[in-house]
């Protein structure tokens, strides 16, 4: 998995959080993410694993699209 910087600016969520959103399972979320087909969590040691809720919301509205490093250069160049 890669590793991106956390912003404390950003809204953050954990997989139960993420899953609430998604309307999917913790379990799948982690095993979609093993498998390449969803966002990578940002990380802060070992125990803290959180995504940005804006990011995880416009990859759910998106369909979860793939390939997801595409998906998040895109989404990521539109922000700016």
């Amino acid at each position: 998995m890669h590793k991106r910087k956390i912003s404390l600016d950003d809204e953050m969520a954990d997989a139960e959080g993420v899953g609430k959103i998604c309307g999917l399972a913790k379990s799948t979320i982690f095993d979609w993410v093993k498998a390449g087909r969803f966002l990578p969590p940002l990380r802060n040691g070992s125990r803290y694993t959180r995504w940005r809720v804006d990011e995880v919301r416009a990859f759910r509205d998106a369909g979860f699209p793939l390939p997801v490093a595409k998906w998040q250069a895109t989404w990521k160049a539109g922000k700016k």
